[in-house]
C-alpha cells in the first residue's frame, strides 16, 4: 500500500479527471465492509499489482530514455487484487474452520483513459475462506 501511495500516479482520462486510485478503492471498500459489520476488525490488506505501466514526467517528454533521471519517470499499474480476512468472523462448516474474508479487484484496463471520463469498474466480494 505505502509503495502504491508514495511512488505510483494516478492515471487520469483524457479530459484531465482523475481516476479512482488502487489505494482509495481498497481503503473505502475495507471502511464500507468494517461499518456495515459493525465496525469489526479487518486484518491489512494482500495485494498483488500486474502489468507496470511506465511514464516520464512533462518536462521529460523529449528526452531519450537513456538520459531520464529518476524525477522525470512514473509508473502506475494496471491491475490490483486485494484480500482481507475478518478474523472475528469463523464457523465451523463439515469439521473446517472458515473465515470471512473480502477483497476486490481494479484494472485500469476496463475504464477507457483513453477517453473522457467515463463509469469506473471494479469488483468486490466476500466470502468465507477455507
Amino acid at each position: 500500500m505505502e509503495h502504491l501511495k508514495k511512488d505510483c500516479i494516478v492515471p487520469v482520462f483524457k479530459n484531465n479527471e482523475v481516476a479512482i486510485s488502487h489505494t482509495e478503492f481498497v481503503e473505502t471498500a475495507i471502511n464500507a465492509v468494517s461499518a456495515s459489520l459493525g465496525n469489526v476488525e479487518i486484518t491489512r490488506p494482500q495485494l498483488r499489482v500486474s502489468h507496470m505501466v511506465k511514464g516520464r514526467t512533462p518536462d521529460a517528454l523529449h528526452i531519450p530514455t537513456k538520459e531520464l533521471q529518476d524525477h522525470h519517470k512514473t509508473i502506475y499499474y494496471e491491475r490490483v487484487s486485494w484480500v482481507s480476512k475478518i478474523p472475528s468472523q469463523t464457523k465451523i462448516i463439515n469439521g473446517n474452520e472458515v473465515s470471512l474474508c473480502v477483497g476486490g479487484v481494479k484494472s485500469y484496463s476496463t475504464d477507457n483513459l483513453q477517453g473522457n471520463h467515463s463509469v469506473q469498474r471494479f469488483k468486490v466480494f466476500i466470502g468465507y475462506i477455507n
